[in-house]
């Protein structure tokens, strides 16, 4: 294959100025490109984008304790463990202390705000209905063909 077997790459799209408005809010979408057609970012780019989360941020609500909620006995059913932690989290867990508790094995502790613990639930369920009752589902589709 070629370049000129794909289609040219659009430098910025336009938004028009009837476009739905984003999540109920009275402007419309920023018509300002990510990238300027040089390839470089504009020069307030930190700014608008701070600026985009704040507005964003502004109609959430925080999770609740019962969200946040961990049980260690679903903690480690998956193989992989994964956890996403903020800056503060992190930077508590940094200070705490690792405990050897033989020679193979070693304790370490981690704090967790409720947003943390709440993701890392929230990604649970995102995985069991999303990927593993579909790979069920595909599994009991190919058995029934």
């Amino acid at each position: 294959m070629s370049a000129a077997d794909f289609p040219p790459l659009k430098k910025h799209v336009q938004i028009k100025e009837d476009a739905p408005k984003d999540l109920g809010n009275s402007k419309p979408l920023s018509n300002t490109p990510p990238f300027e057609t040089d390839g470089t970012r504009p020069k307030n780019f930190a700014r608008d984008k701070q600026s985009f989360l704040e507005e964003r941020a502004e109609h959430l609500q925080m999770p609740t304790a019962e969200e946040a909620e961990l049980v260690p006995k679903y903690l480690f059913d998956d193989p992989v463990f994964i956890i996403h932690m903020c800056s503060s989290c992190r930077n508590m867990s940094r200070n705490l202390p690792a405990f050897n508790l033989d020679s193979e094995y070693q304790k370490i502790e981690l704090k967790l705000c409720r947003i943390c613990r709440a993701t890392y639930n929230c990604q649970r369920r995102i995985k069991f209905f999303k990927h593993d009752l579909l790979c069920v589902r595909r599994k009991y589709d190919s058995r029934n063909v």
